[in-house]
């Protein structure tokens, strides 16, 4: 379940496309690549969880949630005073 927040009760064009492309799109690769994830979770080759990176099929990859992580790392490392 998702919650949207907006300036007005009356939503624009392009917000009612933004929730729309959530819905049909983001949401819809979400549910396929957790679900692969999990299928693969039952194989010996993985003992933790795993980001599904793969630039070769950006719409079955978390791109996303990768960079993420990198710009957290990176701010760790600079405060630790390592990079």
């Amino acid at each position: 379940m998702r919650d949207f927040y907006f300036e007005t009760p009356e939503l624009s064009e392009a917000e009612e496309q933004s929730v729309k492309y959530i819905d049909e799109v983001l949401q819809q690769q979400d549910i396929r690549i957790v679900e692969s994830a999990q299928r693969g979770m039952t194989t010996p080759a993985f003992d933790q969880g795993r980001i599904v990176y793969d630039p070769a099929v950006p719409g079955l990859s978390e791109h996303g949630v990768h960079h993420f992580h990198g710009l957290v790392l990176d701010a760790y490392r600079r405060l630790a005073g390592t990079g």
